[in-house]
């Protein structure tokens, strides 16, 4: 799980609940060259640790994090919005649904229904989510 507004988060080996602490300058991506964004939630990456960390209770600190594919950028339309909640959903222009959270969206610009969004694959607890959302003009 990552922060993009702390820029810090964690990374869990697969199929336990350690989590180790990593901060966005240790983060890698695989195309130093392209644009490609910061950590999303529920990429999978490579973590190697720093030697001694994870002590006093502590999580284990990672000395790089590397993104092991290339995120996918998609666009669809904004199905629903609550202002108050702070969540919606947009539907892909491929048809598949992704969870909205106020938090990924880019420039503090509320994402109203209809409105043509850009926006990366994520995924929270095992459903789609979108990430680093953009509104399209």
């Amino acid at each position: 799980m990552y922060s993009s507004s702390k820029l810090y988060g964690f990374a869990a080996p697969e199929g336990t609940d350690d989590q180790v602490f990593f901060h966005v300058e240790v983060f890698r991506p695989l195309d130093i060259t392209a644009s490609e964004p910061p950590p999303l939630v529920g990429e999978m990456v490579e973590v190697e640790y720093v030697l001694g960390s994870g002590t006093g209770g502590q999580a284990p600190r990672a000395g790089k994090v590397t993104r092991t594919e290339k995120p996918e950028q998609l666009r669809g339309v904004v199905e629903s919005f609550g202002e108050q909640r702070g969540w919606g959903f947009i539907k892909s222009d491929g048809g598949e649904p992704f969870y909205l959270h106020r938090s990924e969206v880019e420039e503090g610009r509320l994402p109203l229904p209809g409105r043509r969004v850009s926006f990366f694959r994520g995924f929270r607890q095992g459903r789609p989510r979108a990430c680093y959302v953009r509104l399209e003009d």
